[in-house]
C-alpha cells in the first residue's frame, strides 16, 4: 500500500460498507468472471473501487443504484438495503458512493472518502 494513506472513519462502519460492496458484487457476478477491489488516492480523497463482471446495468437498473430508497428491500435487484446503509454510511463519513456501468461488461462501485495523514488517524 501507498504509505501514509489512511481515511478517518469508523474501522466497522467502514468494513461493512466495502463488505456490503463486495456482497453484492458476488451476487451478481456469474462464475469464472472477476470481482476486484482496489484502493486508489489523490492529494485530498481515497477511492476505493469494487469491479464486477455482472454484464452491465440496464437503464432502469443503474437508475435505481444510483437513487436507492429508504424502502427498498434486499430483493430488488441491486437496490438493497445494503447499498442504502452503505451510502448512507459514506456519507456520514464525509464521503459518497457511485456507480459506473460499463455497459456488456459490468460495474464499478467507488466509495469516495476524505483521506487523513496517518499519523492523524493514529490519534483517534
Amino acid at each position: 500500500g501507498e504509505p501514509g494513506l489512511a481515511v478517518s472513519a469508523d474501522r466497522k462502519v467502514l468494513a461493512a460498507i466495502v463488505v456490503n460492496l463486495l456482497q453484492n458484487a458476488f451476487k451478481f457476478t456469474g462464475p469464472q468472471t472477476c470481482v476486484v477491489l482496489s484502493v486508489t488516492a489523490s492529494a485530498d480523497r481515497v477511492l476505493i473501487d469494487v469491479a464486477d463482471e455482472c454484464g452491465g446495468l440496464s437503464g432502469s437498473g443503474l437508475q435505481a443504484v444510483e437513487q436507492p430508497r429508504a424502502q427498498a428491500s434486499a430483493d430488488q435487484g441491486r437496490q438493497g438495503l445494503g447499498l442504502a446503509y452503505s451510502r448512507w454510511a459514506a456519507e456520514a463519513h464525509d464521503g459518497s458512493i457511485s456507480v459506473r456501468n460499463l455497459a456488456g461488461h459490468g460495474c464499478v462501485f467507488t466509495v469516495d472518502l476524505p483521506r487523513t495523514s496517518a499519523a492523524a488517524a493514529t490519534t483517534h
